[in-house]
């Protein structure tokens, strides 16, 4: 019978590393099998960390701040190996613990970052005004996923700093609801934002290019709607937008599936992001004949 004795040792270490990478309960079973699966496994679950309730976020500071059971090695730091952080829930203590003591500095390799918008138009009002040293702007490109607000709007009548370290960092921003409205209250903070991608209705077409202008945005994706009129509608005036010249930094994508966690986990895990999907669907859309003129040829002729 083959066990993994028969297998070069390089081998047997870079099929366990996948499959670490790949699943998270994967990647919990290996961290318990042994001392030495454990030691391969380890990092890799520090990697990805979701946080669902003011317990979990008490319970991931204290972890990153103290040395694991058998660590991989003495100098080890589950802090270097957070790449990305899912938090769906809102609080005070959130914001408090995360952000304002700057606890998120501690991530230098911190790529994704979801949470709520509620914690986002906090965060905007905080302001962190300590000195904020050069290598942090050069840091890692930070993408954002704003995620639904089930209690409505952040308030935006206070005033809005520009002073926290973590817009520096953002460089790709989504939003999982459409507040593409609002979000120009706060996208001019972020000075080194290339790229958006917003759920994006019929209705609301004509107020996206008022937003991007003025600002260093490269790529704004709309995230089409399931309503295939609307979609086809919205395509069109993707097309015609990009073939008048008003704009060539606009384009359009069909959503990946009805989960925005799931598509967050496949990009994180390797799968194409949103904007590369965005690319090939709007390069796809712009080879064919001009479509669907019914209503938009007519509109931006008038």
């Amino acid at each position: 019978m083959v066990s993994l004795d028969d297998f070069p040792v390089e081998l047997v270490h870079k099929i366990l590393r996948h499959a670490a990478q790949s699943s998270s309960s994967a990647c919990r079973t290996l961290c318990q099998v042994s001392a030495w699966t454990r030691c391969i496994a380890l990092p890799h679950f520090y990697t990805t960390i979701s946080i669902r309730s003011e317990t979990n976020l008490s319970r991931f500071l204290s972890s990153i701040t103290s040395l694991p059971v058998l660590p991989p090695n003495p100098t080890f730091d589950p802090a270097v190996n957070v790449q990305n952080i899912w938090i769906a829930f809102k609080s005070i203590k959130l914001n408090q613990e995360m952000f304002q003591s700057r606890t998120i500095e501690c991530f230098p390799n911190l790529s994704h970052l979801a949470f709520t918008a509620c914690n986002t138009g906090r965060l905007a009002r905080m302001g962190t005004f300590a000195f904020i040293p050069t290598d942090l702007h050069r840091g890692k490109d930070l993408h954002v996923l704003i995620l639904h607000n089930s209690t409505g709007m952040p308030n935006y009548s206070h005033r809005i700093y520009t002073h926290h370290h973590l817009f520096s960092r953002i460089t790709h921003l989504r939003f999982a609801d459409p507040v593409a409205l609002y979000s120009q209250l706060y996208i001019s903070h972020m000075r080194r934002l290339t790229h958006i991608a917003v759920p994006c209705g019929l209705a609301d077409v004509d107020d996206i290019l008022p937003i991007i202008e003025g600002t260093l945005v490269k790529v704004f994706v709309i995230v089409l709607p399931s309503d295939e009129s609307h979609c086809r509608d919205i395509e069109t005036w993707v097309c015609e937008t990009r073939r008048s010249g008003r704009s060539e930094h606009i384009y359009a994508v069909r959503p990946l599936c009805g989960d925005i966690r799931d598509e967050w986990d496949a990009e994180i895990r390797g799968g194409a992001a949103v904007w590369e999907r965005a690319f090939e669907h709007t390069r796809l859309l712009m080879a064919r004949t001009p479509l669907y003129r019914k209503r938009w040829g007519l509109r931006l002729q008038g």
